[in-house]
């Protein structure tokens, strides 16, 4: 546990300088809030979406991330590094959780923690202050106790797992899942159902509450609302066959270490069959024109490239899913059913239910993923055809060096969009600066005085308005009463992307692409500075 902790810092603090990108300024606004307003987390006004809005109109998370994000900014300040180093808190949480549970599962539990932290999904949600990390850190918990509370008829466990349940779903809706979930796992184990259940009303109470709370408070309970706001938006068909590719992409691309492992974990026939599926899967993608919302390049040597990449990854979903159902198949019991629904469900809920497939929806999986990996291993062992646990070393190490890569584009990414709001805001100091574009630019834009365009304000002449290109809720603005003046072009000093809509990377929404990263391709970002010559509103 002592080296897996301190390889989890180390592999986390060289990005704690990360500037805030994504969502993060929606965690961090929240956060301000509560500081001055501690009873009412999102009564306030931000504009996300071309106006101001009510911060409870416009977020579809719960508050408990933001009300950590203010303790921790109490102590540390806000600040980058402060509120990151905080949030390697929740990362370690994950990581031994792993460690425990891996240990009640399996046997391997140092690889099977190691596996969990050193995947892209991992490493990457773990250098921001979303409420990702933080949620499968009471997941992972809430599962551990509830595990052990059944298998050892412990009502201190069990208590423990339902007060987890309800600190996990308001941190993350999804943590509701954990209900079913664990009703399941205890129906399988004891065969009938039994007093474990009467400790499920805590986190159907809570939660109760907290749907009636924010029905007084907001006019809409916040819980069905994120619900319905998912099942509302617009967008390809959810049960196209570009969704279920694209859903197993982000699996395959989350956990990209399992393709390493296959190497350890399967014998020569079952490679075999891997690379007929991976042919099959690249001819399949070829004779698409697009996937999801991303059009497939003309240009063959592109399109190849493009195409290489997501079949490897969906390779790597089904791997997953195949890898659970095999656990299931050999295994018969509570704990492997339990392990197939975790994924399973995971998969079905960020493909098909959520507004968009992401990978921060993916890392929930990643732990029982992890263990699926060492509960294969010893499946080999019993059978003779492995004698230890070294041969996973290198697929390890292998994962962690496309994870750190990975990280390492979401960071230059983050840090580049901190830059160009200082030197645009800088250039421009001599007007009012508007802009669009959202996400952490948002963030440092307004940080240096700058203003989000709003519909329903006004403009002047002798104004400027600067749009980034590689990023959101954009709109072309009007040639009758702006002038373009000038396109600065910024290259990316990286050799992968995690938002970039020319390679498909979509980390944050399959809205950009098909895949969680990519390699980046050899486009620089622009930022485009408008002067306004005509008043308008």
């Amino acid at each position: 546990m002592l080296i897996v902790s301190v390889i989890t810092v180390l592999s986390l603090l060289p990005f704690s300088n990360k500037a805030f990108y994504a969502d993060d300024p929606l965690f961090v606004w929240a956060g301000k809030h509560i500081q001055t307003e501690p009873m009412n987390p999102y009564n306030f006004k931000v504009n996300w979406y071309g106006t101001d809005m009510m911060m409870s109109d416009v977020t579809k998370n719960p508050p408990i991330a933001c009300y950590y994000i203010a303790g921790a900014a109490a102590i540390m300040g806000w600040n980058e590094p402060g509120l990151h180093i905080a949030f390697m808190l929740p990362a370690l949480l994950v990581v031994g959780g792993t460690f425990l549970l891996a240990r009640h599962l399996c046997k391997g539990s140092m690889a099977a923690a190691l596996v969990t932290l050193l995947s892209p999904v991992f490493l990457v949600s773990a250098t921001t202050v979303m409420c990702d990390v933080l949620m499968v850190a009471a997941w992972i918990f809430a599962i551990y106790f509830w595990i052990r509370g059944v298998d050892e008829n412990s009502h201190l466990y069990l208590l423990s797992s339902a007060l987890l349940m309800p600190i996990c779903a308001l941190t993350k809706y999804f943590g509701m899942a954990l209900v079913p979930l664990l009703i399941v796992y205890a129906v399988t184990a004891r065969r009938s159902a039994g007093w474990w259940l009467v400790y499920l009303i805590i986190p159907v109470a809570v939660l109760y509450w907290y749907q009636v709370t924010t029905q007084a408070a907001y006019g809409r309970g916040l819980l069905m609302d994120a619900a319905s706001y998912a099942q509302a938006v617009p967008g390809s068909n959810r049960w196209s066959l570009s969704k279920v590719i694209t859903g197993f992409s982000f699996t395959g691309g989350c956990a990209l270490g399992i393709i390493f492992f296959g190497f350890a974990l399967l014998d020569r026939w079952k490679m075999v069959y891997a690379a007929l599926g991976l042919l099959v899967l690249v001819i399949v993608l070829w004779l698409m024109n697009t996937v999801g919302l991303l059009r497939l390049p003309d240009d063959s040597s592109m399109r190849f490239e493009t195409v290489f990449q997501i079949a490897l990854m969906t390779l790597a979903g089904l791997g997953i899913i195949v890898l659970a159902v095999y656990d299931v198949w050999r295994h018969r019991n509570a704990a492997s059913l339990l392990l197939l629904l975790w994924v399973l469900g995971t998969y079905v809920f960020a493909t098909f239910v959520n507004w968009s497939v992401n990978a921060r929806s993916m890392l929930p999986m990643m732990p029982a993923v992890a263990i699926l990996v060492l509960r294969r291993t010893e499946a080999l062992r019993s059978d003779g055809r492995a004698r230890s646990l070294n041969h996973l070393l290198i697929p390890i190490i292998l994962s962690a060096a496309v994870a750190f890569l990975v990280t390492r584009a979401d960071f230059v990414q983050a840090q580049r969009d901190r830059q160009e709001a200082a030197q645009l805001c800088s250039s421009n100091s001599g007007h009012t600066v508007w802009f669009q574009g959202h996400w952490g630019f948002q963030y440092y834009m307004e940080a240096y005085g700058a203003k989000p365009i709003d519909k329903r304000k006004p403009v002047a002449v002798g104004d400027v308005m600067i749009i980034p290109l590689n990023n959101t809720n954009l709109a072309q603005p009007s040639p009758e009463w702006t002038h373009l003046r000038d396109v600065q072009k910024v290259e990316v000093e990286s050799t992968m992307a995690t938002m970039q809509k020319s390679s498909g990377a979509a980390f944050y929404t399959d809205v950009w692409g098909p895949m969680p990263f990519a390699l980046r391709t050899a486009i620089p970002d622009e930022f485009a500075v408008f002067d306004i010559y005509y008043g308008v509103k």
